[in-house]
């Protein structure tokens, strides 16, 4: 019976530390955009390179 809780437990956890995981990366790239952004409007277009 322990074992059976454990092995319903362990995807459980996993799938919450995953979705901190995506929701901290989720932050991240927003976060990188918005610098990303600000640093081409400050910019002077002489190039036209994309992220």
């Amino acid at each position: 019976m322990k074992a059976e809780l454990k092995i319903e437990e362990e995807p459980l956890f996993f799938i919450i530390s995953l979705f901190g995981d995506a929701k901290l990366i989720l932050i991240t790239v927003n976060e990188l955009n918005r610098v990303w952004e600000n640093y081409v409007k400050s910019k002077p277009f002489s190039d036209n390179r994309t992220p």
